[in-house]
């Protein structure tokens, strides 16, 4: 009786040990962890005129369900979406998210400007640092498209130099402190693409004279089955098997 006791206290433990990592992993590569720790990423800055500028971005996959953004099937659909937050007491005269896709095997890199508040994150290549040739035609090549409910889509509002800008009127402004704006895209992916190719998006804001820049960054892998997939679906198994372990310990 006492060895069955101490086997389920066993069970138990490694139960609940199984689903905390199971979770942690799952939500990590689905983009989860992202959103949780948004509050304490963001940018807060005073302006000229006294006020706070403050802001908040997150993105997440949308589809498929369980699929982490970076596994990516050639000729596929894949979703994902930015979250926008006025975490400050200016109101966001404007706002616009630029979404970029750098070439296979480019990096990220980040660099700055003057009169901006954040750096930017942009692609780099053996051709150079923020220029034409490490970037993918998002537009064209790779249709991006975005709405606001996530039904209704359209083209770039705004596309240049391979590089998507999303401006009012599909950005509703003003921003008023503590409202929020939600942004939806997609992308097809061409059925002739493969390897590693680094996403950007980015929310730039305007406020009582000042600017600011807030990047999220993912890796798109096309082609096998990615590394991070198999992470997602070890997390997967790992939170299932935990469930099924602690349920033996408590019955």
């Amino acid at each position: 009786m006492m060895l069955m006791k101490e086997g389920k206290k066993i069970y138990a433990y490694a139960g609940a040990t199984l689903l905390v990592v199971g979770i942690l992993l799952t939500a990590y590569q689905m983009g989860w962890l992202d959103q949780l720790m948004s509050p304490f990423l963001g940018i807060s800055t005073a302006t000229p005129m006294g006020s706070m500028l403050g802001l908040q971005f997150s993105t997440s996959t949308e589809s498929p369900m369980f699929y982490p953004l970076s596994m990516v099937m050639p000729g596929a659909t894949y979703r994902w979406k930015g979250v926008l937050t006025n975490t400050g007491t200016a109101t966001w005269q404007n706002a616009w998210v630029v979404v970029r896709l750098g070439i296979n095997g480019a990096t990220v890199t980040t660099k700055t400007e003057s009169g901006t508040i954040g750096s930017f994150a942009v692609e780099q290549c053996s051709a150079g640092v923020d220029v034409s040739a490490c970037r993918e035609d998002i537009v064209n090549t790779w249709n991006l498209q975005v709405s606001t409910d996530g039904t209704t889509w359209q083209g770039c509002s705004n596309p240049g130099d391979k590089v998507c800008s999303i401006e009012s009127p599909v950005i509703s402004i003003p921003v008023a402190p503590g409202q929020s704006r939600t942004v939806y895209f997609k992308l097809t992916v061409p059925s002739t693409a493969s390897g590693n190719y680094p996403l950007i998006t980015q929310l730039m804001v305007f406020a009582d004279g000042t600017r600011a820049v807030k990047s999220a960054t993912d890796t798109l892998s096309i082609g096998t089955v990615s590394g991070e997939w198999v992470l997602t679906f070890v997390g997967f198994l790992a939170a299932i098997a935990g469930l099924a372990m602690l349920g033996f310990a408590f019955a």
